[in-house]
């Protein structure tokens, strides 16, 4: 596993749709995360 400086990807189910999103450890934030070649 490699060190992703606190963040780390993560994987939600919502309203019956898999989103990949950002988590940020150090701030708490949880952000959208555009895959490529959308």
């Amino acid at each position: 596993m490699t060190d992703q400086a606190g963040n780390f990807e993560a994987l939600l189910l919502l309203n019956g749709r898999v989103s990949t999103v950002i988590v940020n450890t150090e701030t708490g934030t949880i952000e959208p995360y555009r895959a490529i070649g959308e």
